[in-house]
């Protein structure tokens, strides 16, 4: 679902290429493998949009929050665990 004009974050809908095994999918960000999941991830996006989106902001914070992204990359640099 394209992003609308005015709305914070977007659920989004993506190819699985690995990422679930990192990053939890299902709600606000929903994996699919078949032209049928597709499908049915569009039809519960569309069906609950405002929730969809709300966990897609939740999860882009929790995993993409430029702090946390920042410190990691700056302890794997430094050798530090």
């Amino acid at each position: 679902m394209p992003a609308r004009p005015g709305r914070g974050s977007s659920a989004t809908r993506h190819k699985d290429t690995g990422f679930s095994e990192f990053i939890p999918s299902g709600d606000g960000l929903i994996a699919w493998n078949t032209a049928d999941e597709a499908l049915e991830a569009l039809l519960r996006v569309e069906k609950n949009h405002a929730f969809h989106s709300r966990k897609a902001r939740e999860l882009a914070v929790e995993h993409f929050e430029d702090r946390k992204v920042l410190q990691c990359l700056l302890d794997r640099c430094s050798g530090a665990s």
